[in-house]
């Protein structure tokens, strides 16, 4: 998958398959034997959907905007209430404003972590380590060249093949052929001439295990504690952390989304290959398969358990609940349901707790989140600036009249400014003055003459009285 790059022409993806559905019934009947009667114990469900019966009030669903997404919720909502004549409704969200289910897709800041991670000394190491590997498996599907930055591409065109190659030998087989059954050497002898291309390359299956390591080895740091923190998981957290907070206790509430979603609430709870416990190493050995769960488990007593499920056939590593230590695996199987540990006191919190330790880590609002990834562009983003300004304008004060307004004049300031005015009018006036004073004593003895010369004698006269005032005020001989 892609990060901020998608297409969106592309954004929908594939719709779901006939294995798909196969994998959600599984899901169904697993989730029915721990949390519908009869089939449950300990964990049912409060309400009337404990009794397998759905109530619009005790369930809600959503799901981001994907094909395979939408489906999943809406096979899933049916299988679990199979009595249910009217379809149930699935919610969603536009996905420009999907941060809840998809803000890995959105967000500058962790995409920039990641940038940084792969040019980390750890990632050129597993680079260089696996370089011939990734090589060779890319020119067994067809593929030039392969870069561990994109290695999740070749990774799903290997499955896809997988999946293409399986169905042409089953159709195969019911067509009456003969073609290799074995499955473990890709044998391309199909004789049905079938143009799918399913069987034009052979992948061994200790390859596709290699592979299937080295991506979840990637998906697993990508969207670890370190990379990705709380940047994509955090609003989903800060949803979950209300509904624990305001006692939403009965029913049932899911998401349905990829597994990066399922990595990033993790990472958010301090939960991932680098988080510094070794219980978390697992999340690095596989990817999370498709149709597996991860349950936050409010329980009457107001204590809350973060348990993780995965088909049978899909987790090697095998279910254990960390508070007893005792496997929880129904004949042997691989896979099924296991407790994860919270980061509380013990490996489940009390309801307080939890609320306390998620609104700690959580990104509370589309502000905080749009804040910590860096975002201004995003539609929840634009939306929450625009909330912002608007929140800023109304809480800022109207400004009052003049008179009001220099009321509200800090006094000292005030004093200050009313002193200096009044000193520089007293030294405007002072100067004023006494320029005046100048011309008026040296101007006034030219003015008298000049009035009491009705009829001046010539204009040597009045220049000599100019003149003599100026330099003698007194001399009225040599007038």
């Amino acid at each position: 998958h892609t990060l901020l790059e998608e297409a969106k022409g592309s954004y929908g993806g594939p719709e779901l398959v006939v294995e798909g559905l196969n994998s959600i019934h599984r899901l169904a009947v697993a989730l029915r034997q721990r949390y519908i009667r009869p089939g449950c114990n300990s964990s049912c469900l409060g309400g009337v959907v404990g009794q397998g019966q759905y109530s619009r009030h005790e369930v809600h669903a959503e799901s981001s905007g994907t094909a395979r997404t939408l489906g999943t919720a809406s096979s899933l909502l049916q299988h679990l209430f199979p009595a249910q004549q009217v379809p149930i409704a699935v919610y969603s969200r536009a996905e420009e404003e999907d941060i809840i289910l998809r803000g890995y897709t959105k967000c500058p800041r962790l995409s920039e972590n990641i940038g940084r991670w792969q040019l980390s000394e750890e990632f050129a190491a597993k680079r260089l380590a696996s370089a011939a590997f990734r090589m060779r498996l890319a020119s067994a599907v067809g593929q030039t060249k392969s870069t561990l930055q994109d290695w999740w591409n070749t990774y799903d065109e290997i499955e896809t093949l997988q999946v293409a190659q399986q169905a042409a030998e089953e159709a195969s087989r019911g067509s009456g052929s003969s073609g290799d059954s074995s499955g473990s050497s890709g044998d391309s002898g199909d004789s049905s001439g079938d143009s799918s291309g399913g069987s034009k390359y052979s992948i061994r299956d200790e390859d596709r295990q290699e592979a299937a390591a080295l991506v979840a080895w990637l998906e697993s740091r990508k969207f670890g504690v370190g990379v990705a923190a709380n940047l994509c998981g955090g609003p989903l957290l800060a949803e979950i952390a209300s509904i624990v907070q305001d006692e939403q206790l009965i029913g049932l509430r899911f998401y349905s989304a990829h597994y990066p979603t399922m990595l990033c609430l993790l990472s958010a709870l301090n939960i991932g290959v680098d988080s510094g416990n070794a219980a978390d190493a697992w999340l690095g050995t596989s990817l999370l398969p498709e149709a597996s769960v991860m349950a936050v488990e409010i329980s009457d007593d107001k204590s809350v358990a973060l348990w993780y499920w995965s088909p049978p056939e899909a987790d090697s590593i095998g279910a254990t609940d960390l508070v007893t230590g005792s496997a929880v695996i129904s004949h042997g199987q691989r896979g099924g349901w296991k407790q994860l540990r919270l980061p509380c006191v013990h490996s489940s919190c009390t309801a307080s707790e939890f609320v306390v330790m998620a609104q700690r880590r959580a990104l509370l609002n589309r502000s905080a989140w749009c804040l910590a990834c860096g975002n201004r562009q995003a539609g929840v983003c634009r939306a929450a600036v625009a909330e912002a300004a608007l929140a800023d304008r109304i809480s800022t004060p109207k400004p009052a009249p003049c008179s009001s307004g220099l009321n509200r004049a800090p006094p000292l300031a005030l004093l200050i400014v009313l002193m200096c005015c009044a000193t520089l009018l007293l030294l405007v006036c002072l100067a004023a003055a006494y320029a005046w004073l100048v011309r008026s004593r040296r101007a006034s003895p030219v003015t008298v003459s000049l009035h009491h010369l009705a009829q001046p004698q010539s204009s040597t006269t009045v220049q000599a009285t100019i003149t003599i005032d100026q330099e003698s005020q007194n001399s009225s001989t040599k007038t």
